[in-house]
This record gives structure tokens, C-alpha cells and sequence, in this order.
């Protein structure tokens, strides 16, 4: 077991290892000219907001210099004045390939309801990204290697397992453990911190239900899409065997939206609000009509 010295170390090398990254990133960004898309038939969609936006490139920039890179690279912002004014890291990253485009405020489903919405219809696969998260350059290929194995699943580089009493209501998300293995489930439910790539059909069905994340899970865009794909029978599977987590951004203040779904059980109450009594039964492998 490790000691407290030793987590503590091991946190200070993270957090070097992590400065370091955004340094090269940051230089990156400056005298780059080398465009951050690709061959590879797919979509990077994410959002940004507020402070964030100032950072944000972190995040694009270490998706362009993935082993494999998206053919198109979308940044959504619901923000006219930002996007009328944007900083120069990201005027750079235009430059260079990336497409920033004004949308509605939809929350956390603004990193692919417009995709979903705009684009349709999708004749390539969608990955959503973070806007604070740093990825390693086998991000997105790996994804891609998972999703080739099966083009009409659901693949996450995070999914939790979800747990359910003996009658098949859902327990609290805070008991919900770690996916293990590759093997798909109606219980994993993918987290889409670590990335997401969804198949054009399951995005053509989240379109088709319109806006109606508004009215039971406006802040949790995870627990929209995991019920959608249980309404859809689309199957969702974690990428590798076990879950990858990636450095966030210093200063980007993920604990926010985090603490407010975890801690004080705004995940709970939006789950409450959107699975059917269907949905719940399918979860628990309690649904006859599988």
C-alpha cells in the first residue's frame, strides 16, 4: 500500500508532468503551423465557456498532434461576444484547421446536440472531448481500433458499471464502480471526461428526441446518452480493458459541475428523472423482450 509520502510524491510528479505538457503545448500553439486534422473519417466535437475558453487550446492542441487525427475538429460556443472575439490561441488553431462555430446554450449537451443537430446527417462517427482534459496522442486511435471491431456500439475510454437493488432501481451514483474489460452491457454507462466516439446511427436517434434532455437532464448530458442508447438498443463498451483517465487543465475548475452531480446528488435526481421504468428494467437484466 502506498504511503502518504508516497501519494504525495506521486501527486507532485502528475502535476510536473502535467506543466510540462501544457509548456510544449503553449510553444506549440505559437509556432505550429501544421494542421490539426487528419485522414481519419471522424468528427472531434467539443464546448467551452466562460474563463475556459481561454484555455481550451490545451485540449485541441494535444488532439492535433494525436497518432491519428479527425478529418474535422469542431469548438462550439454559445457566447456571440466570445465568439466575436476570440482569443488569439484559439484565431491560431483556426488557421491551422479548427472549426468554431456559434450555437444555442444547451449546457454540456452542447458538445454534440448541435453535431447531432447541424451536421446531420453524420456519415462518420462523432468523438466528444473536454475542454479541460490534456489526451495523449493515442487517444483517438485507440478509440477508433475499439469502435472498428464494432461500428454500431457505443465505445468510451471511462465507463462506470452501474448497480441496482434486487428489485432493478439504480443505486446512487457515488456507489457505482469502474467497467472492467471490454464486453458490452446495458449497465456501462460511458463518462465523457476520458472521450466518447458515438456511430451516425445512434446520433441520428439522439436528433430525432430533440430537446428533450432539457426537462430531465439538463446538466447531465452522460445520463441522457446512456439513456438513449438503452432506448435505442445500441450497445456501449469500454475501449480497453481497464479505464483511462487524462491530466486536467490547471485552473479550469472541473470541480464545479463535478461536485454539483456528485456530491450534493444532481447526478441522482436527473437519473430519477430520466430512466422509464423500462430503461430501469433493461439496466438490471430484468427486460424479458431482450
Amino acid at each position: 500500500m502506498m504511503t502518504r509520502l508516497g501519494k504525495a510524491v506521486s501527486r507532485v510528479g502528475r502535476g510536473l508532468r502535467t506543466i510540462t505538457v501544457m509548456s510544449r503545448l503553449a510553444v506549440r500553439n505559437r509556432l505550429a503551423k501544421q494542421s490539426v486534422l487528419g485522414q481519419e473519417n471522424v468528427v472531434v466535437s467539443l464546448t467551452s465557456y466562460g474563463k475556459r475558453v481561454q484555455t481550451v487550446f490545451y485540449s485541441i492542441e494535444s488532439v492535433g498532434i494525436g497518432l491519428d487525427r479527425p478529418a474535422r475538429l469542431i469548438l462550439w460556443l454559445d457566447d456571440r461576444d466570445i465568439f466575436e472575439n476570440l482569443p488569439k490561441n484559439l484565431q491560431r488553431l483556426q488557421a491551422r484547421g479548427l472549426e468554431i462555430r456559434l450555437t444555442s446554450n444547451y449546457g454540456p449537451h452542447t458538445k454534440y446536440y448541435p453535431a447531432a443537430r447541424e451536421l446531420a446527417p453524420l456519415q462518420s462517427p462523432l468523438v466528444t472531448a473536454d475542454d479541460d482534459v490534456l489526451y495523449s496522442r493515442e487517444w483517438l486511435s485507440s478509440l477508433l481500433n475499439a469502435y472498428r471491431e464494432d461500428e454500431t456500439a457505443i465505445v468510451a475510454h471511462r465507463v462506470h458499471l452501474i448497480t441496482t437493488e434486487l428489485d432493478g432501481s439504480i443505486k446512487p451514483y457515488s456507489t457505482w464502480g469502474a467497467a472492467e474489460g471490454t464486453a458490452s452491457s446495458p449497465r456501462n454507462f460511458g463518462t465523457g471526461v476520458s472521450g466518447v466516439i458515438y456511430p451516425p446511427d445512434f446520433l441520428e436517434f439522439v436528433g430525432e428526441h430533440g430537446e428533450a434532455f432539457k426537462e430531465c437532464a439538463p446538466q447531465a448530458d452522460d445520463v441522457w446518452l446512456h439513456a438513449m442508447a438503452i432506448r435505442g438498443r445500441f450497445k456501449v463498451r469500454q475501449a480497453d480493458r481497464a479505464p483511462a483517465h487524462y491530466p486536467t487543465i490547471f485552473g479550469s475548475q472541473r470541480v464545479n459541475l463535478w461536485s454539483t452531480n456528485v456530491f450534493n446528488g444532481g447526478n441522482d435526481q436527473q437519473i430519477r428523472e430520466t430512466y422509464s421504468a423500462t430503461d430501469r428494467s433493461i439496466i438490471a437484466g430484468l427486460d424479458l423482450d431482450d
